[in-house]
């Protein structure tokens, strides 16, 4: 310390150096009383009485990056396990697709079947002109602890994937706008995971699998993965299936993520997860597909739980349901505009896929 003092005279003069080692004491003191009244926070939330705000607060800090070691210091590897897999459940009903009866005018992609494949009839209804009513709405959605957005596709067939190129090759992903600005969408919102090690992830290598006009562009086909896409009917499909079994579902564009949400127009028994910016894809019973982001880490909006999600999703119709990858990534666009909050302070980040509106 005296070696210190002597040199902040040296640079300083006596009288501020006094005053420089002063103000350092004030500060170190300030932060040390800020982390012990932080830490003693948190020893209250997690380990005070109330068990539901101890599992709220556990679940949501363990769906961040930088959070998610903290509860750690508190709870042990047995209490954070029963609280993360509590309520949750890895078996699911086989999703009933006659339940979506979609009337649209545009032709089945060339790999699907036909006017008489179950699920899907055809009429003489003109596509909507961009511009008068365009056949999308947006929807604000607000609750207790959060804000969002929803928007409303009613014609299935317009839905897309978006990728940043071939997997093997690509070294970053696209962020949203990028994607829908290179392909002439209308709109979208992010959809599945990628690597993303210490949040410095490129987005250019995606977890689970990847189907992109009906083509299994990354990913296995024997090994099973949480799928989220649309068949050549455009029914979305929501639920743990393999590589091949979604392929033999004639799955057109598809991702990995989860959980599922509804399934079958009943809610499926996921009340775990934490308050955080979430993005959620469904569809309803006429084929329509809803989008949904909910803005988090915010003042005015922390964030949803997947049961938040769940009771949106069935609020506004949805048959089938399921998460789609959340936190910074949270993006949904229409008409060239971002429609909600970002949680990443750099803007929106590089995906490697996206739900696309044509």
């Amino acid at each position: 310390m005296e070696k210190f003092k002597s040199f902040c005279s040296k640079i300083f003069g006596h009288k501020a150096a006094k005053i420089c080692i002063k103000s350092i004491c004030v500060l170190l003191v300030t932060a040390i009383i800020c982390l012990a009244a932080g830490y003693g926070l948190l020893y209250v939330l997690i380990k005070g009485p109330s068990t539901t705000v101890s599992e709220l607060v556990v679940r949501t800090l363990r769906e961040t990056r930088r959070g998610m070691r903290v509860p750690e210091l508190f709870l042990s590897q047995a209490e954070l396990d029963a609280i993360i897999n509590a309520n949750s459940t890895d078996t699911l009903e086989e999703q009933d697709t006659s339940l979506i009866q979609i009337t649209i005018s545009t032709p089945p992609p060339s790999s699907g079947g036909n006017s008489s494949t179950p699920g899907k009839t055809e009429d003489a209804t003109p596509t909507p002109v961009p511009g008068e009513d365009d056949g999308i709405e947006i929807i604000e959605i607000n609750g207790s602890s959060y804000s969002g957005v929803m928007m409303i596709i009613k014609d299935p067939s317009r839905i897309f994937l978006g990728t940043p190129g071939d997997f093997n090759t690509v070294t970053s992903g696209k962020t949203l706008p990028e994607m829908v600005a290179a392909t002439g969408a209308v709109g979208g919102i992010n959809a599945g995971g990628f690597e993303d090690e210490s949040g410095k992830g490129s987005g250019a290598v995606p977890m689970g699998l990847v189907i992109n006009n009906g083509e299994l562009v990354w990913g296995y086909k024997n090994v099973s993965y949480n799928v989220v896409g649309f068949d050549s009917n455009y029914i979305l499909h929501v639920g743990y299936m393999s590589g091949q079994q979604a392929l033999n579902r004639n799955i057109q564009y598809a991702v990995s993520f989860g959980p599922v949400l509804v399934l079958n127009g009943k809610a499926v028994n996921l009340q775990y997860g934490g308050l955080n910016p979430r993005s959620a894809i469904g569809q309803r019973a006429d084929g329509a597909v809803l989008m949904l982001v909910i803005n988090g880490r915010q003042i005015d909006s922390l964030g949803a739980s997947y049961e938040d999600l769940t009771n949106i999703m069935l609020e506004y119709g949805a048959i089938n349901a399921a998460n789609l990858d959340g936190g910074s990534s949270s993006t949904i666009m229409y008409n060239g505009e971002i429609l909600n909050t970002l949680a990443s302070m750099r803007g929106p980040r590089d995906l490697p896929t996206a739900f696309l509106v044509k």
